[in-house]
């Protein structure tokens, strides 16, 4: 913590002992990046025909930075649990505050879907899922 003294209009910068280490103001956002950044399986919205239909997949970026990649792994599940089938998808460049769709191959009606982040990298928040990191405090750090 600053505090600044004017003596006789001269400027004196004291600094107190319970200055804390400078802190990048990224650290919180990397760190809760899954509140802002999601995909999700809608309502079916089908794009072709019959087996070649396709489904739009919206992958959503409320950060004030462009995410430069984000790859997805679209998991088809059968009734025992098991996965039958496993797409991965990419999106680049999403803009801040944007929702960019994806188009993934729909599964049949005796299967569930599941999504899972595979990679996300935005270089304007020096962020990157898995995380690089070997600090604690910020995992996802990268630069």
């Amino acid at each position: 913590m600053k505090r600044t003294i004017l003596l006789s209009g001269i400027a004196c910068l004291l600094l107190t002992a319970s200055c804390k280490k400078h802190q990048d103001p990224l650290i919180e956002l990397r760190n809760n990046w899954y509140s802002f950044i999601s995909a999700e399986i809608p309502g079916y919205h089908f794009i072709g025909f019959e087996s070649n239909q396709l489904m739009d997949l919206p992958v959503t970026n409320n950060t004030d930075f462009t995410i430069d990649e984000i790859v997805v792994s679209v998991n088809y599940i059968g009734k025992t649990g098991e996965i039958r089938r496993s797409e991965e998808l990419s999106l680049f460049n999403v803009p801040p505050h944007s929702v960019r769709s994806v188009q993934a191959p729909y599964a049949p009606a005796d299967m569930a879907m599941d999504i899972q982040f595979r990679n996300i990298t935005s270089k304007q928040m020096s962020f990157a899922y898995p995380g690089s990191s070997t600090n604690a405090t910020d995992p996802y750090f990268f630069h």
